[in-house]
């Protein structure tokens, strides 16, 4: 019976991924960035069926923070718009083709 070799992990490029979609002090854009070099990764096929889903693991949690980002955004828009921070555009505005007249 062979020896077992020892489990390591590796981070995808650009750092360790790991926990990295829960951070919120890591940027928007540096996790996207993590997650795309993760799908690469995966997309290779060169990675062993451990290191694969390791792999896919990382993603999943990249894609979970980034999605809770998202949807963290779009709620301060929803709000900002229900104050009126945000105009909403009207029938007839300048540059609309439609002005409404026949």
């Amino acid at each position: 019976m062979a020896a077992k070799k020892p489990e390591t992990t590796k981070p995808p490029q650009g750092g360790d991924a790991k926990g990295a979609g829960d951070e919120p002090s890591a940027p928007f854009e540096t996790r996207m960035e993590q997650l795309e070099s993760v799908v690469e990764e995966l997309e290779s096929g060169s990675l062993s069926l451990d290191e694969a889903f390791e792999k896919y693991q990382a993603g999943v949690e990249l894609l979970r923070g980034c999605s809770k980002t998202l949807d963290a955004m779009e709620r301060r828009i929803e709000i900002l718009e229900k104050e009126g921070a945000v105009p909403r555009p009207f029938e007839g505005a300048p540059g609309d083709d439609d002005d409404g007249r026949e």
